[in-house]
């Protein structure tokens, strides 16, 4: 992966003034709400881990970062409406830097556990962002930062996509498959066996003394087809339709 791809994070995006919004809309699966709610306690940027330089503190203005599956958009203090179509959203008020995050569709293939392990994966780093506030509520975390230099966010904000991505690539379970699109285990191993589910490999383990093989997934194929429910009913209608032959 090339460092100009726009599936990495990269400070092109300042100098263009553009950032790239996702290829799906939003429509992150909704769990009971439970609302979380932390302050960071304030710290020398210094003693940080991943120290970056203070000079340049937080003003208003594009921060130099595209994200893979979170986009960013910065908005000024006038009435900083949240933009359509973005995961990561920035903005600034008061002096106080506000970083919203909600999984997209297309990560999260509209399971609730999915959704809410991917904004535990945000939480994890910006969590140690000096003098800041966390609240996580309907897998959605907002944070309010205060006095942080923007290369220090910008590198907490990569640290962040990069669990995202490495999430984004971990194959699909035959379970987590059956569950998604509301399959039985029956159905997916018709499928996957003449060829309309495509899987990735398979993992075996062992059950005795008999090794079991089942097939992997790929997010990308499982999101296509959960996206298209009208293919699995036309699936089911041509099963059918053999059946009764």
């Amino acid at each position: 992966m090339t460092k100009d791809s726009p599936h990495t994070v990269a400070g092109a995006a300042a100098a263009l003034g553009q950032f790239p919004r996702t290829a799906f809309p939003i429509d992150p699966q909704r769990e009971p709400s439970k609302i979380m709610v932390e302050v960071c306690q304030a710290q020398s940027q210094s003693q940080c881990r991943n120290g970056l330089p203070d000079e340049s503190r937080w003003i208003l203005g594009p921060l130099p970062i595209i994200v893979r599956h979170a986009e960013v958009s910065v908005m000024h203090d006038q009435k900083p409406a949240i933009a359509k179509n973005t995961n990561f959203e920035l903005s600034s008020s008061e002096g106080k830097l506000l970083i919203r995050y909600v999984p997209p569709v297309n990560l999260t293939i509209g399971s609730g556990r999915r959704a809410a392990h991917a904004v535990r994966l945000v939480r994890s780093v910006l969590k140690r962002l000096p003098n800041c506030r966390l609240e996580v509520a309907n897998n959605t975390i907002s944070v309010d930062v205060l006095n942080v230099s923007a290369p220090y966010v910008s590198e907490a904000l990569r640290l962040a996509d990069e669990k995202l991505d490495l999430f984004s690539r971990e194959k699909l379970t035959a379970k987590d498959v059956e569950k998604l699109l509301g399959i039985t285990a029956l159905e997916r191993q018709r499928w996957t066996k003449d060829g309309r589910l495509p899987h990735s490999g398979t993992v075996s383990f062992k059950r005795g003394k008999t090794v079991v093989q089942l097939a992997t997934y790929l997010r990308e194929t499982i999101f296509a087809f959960w996206s298209q429910p009208e293919l699995i009913k036309r699936w089911r209608e041509i099963d059918t339709a053999k059946h009764a032959t």
